[in-house]
């Protein structure tokens, strides 16, 4: 269902969902991602067809949770929710595609290189290519793993926890205090968390 679409009844969800998550309901959120979620990646999708689709995920989910995790900084008075929503989606996308240009722009191009065959030396140019091709595996996993977890927690340390996951900490200790787990062996702990 999308939203604001300009009838009355749209912009009373959006005001109603934003009521809601400042008053804390936990189910806020859940309704919130079903009626935006799949409005701003078709949105992004149109309005920038060069763009990666993991790109679009990750802004659309960052300008999702920054809503959520901070609904006051949304203006009831300025513009509707899924304006709000969208125009965050697209500067966090902007945002993205900025940072890869200048990725881009500081990588040294590997054409020049001569190597000579040596016993002993490597292929620089195909363990750059496997690497980076293992990275872009490695980043097609983790956007599987996070589109299988529920994009909305039910509490704090769900919240907490998804965080952590997508700030990429693997130290076991931080999530066996937040799971309230450190009485546990070590070994055991780290069943737990993985």
């Amino acid at each position: 269902m999308e939203i604001n679409s300009g009838r009355p009844s749209d912009r009373q969800s959006e005001i109603e969902i934003h009521q809601r998550l400042l008053a804390n309901d936990p189910l806020a959120s859940s309704d919130l991602a079903e009626m935006c979620l799949e409005v701003l990646e078709k949105y992004l999708t149109r309005k920038y067809p060069q763009s990666d689709q993991h790109q679009i995920y990750d802004a659309v989910t960052k300008a999702y949770f920054n809503y959520v995790e901070q609904p006051a900084s949304y203006d009831l008075s300025k513009k509707g929710l899924m304006s709000f929503l969208k125009m965050a989606a697209e500067r966090d996308l902007q945002n993205l595609l900025a940072t890869q240009k200048r990725r881009t722009l500081r990588m040294v191009s590997l054409d020049r290189v001569e190597l000579r065959d040596v016993a002993g030396n490597t292929n620089i140019e195909e363990e750059f290519i496997s690497r980076t091709e293992n990275i872009a595996r490695l980043k097609e996993v983790k956007a599987a793993r996070l589109k299988q977890i529920d994009l909305v927690a039910d509490n704090s340390v769900d919240q907490e926890i998804m965080s952590l996951m997508q700030a990429d900490t693997r130290d076991t200790r931080i999530f066996a205090q937040l799971l309230q787990i450190t009485h546990l062996p070590l070994k055991e702990q780290r069943r737990i968390v993985k």
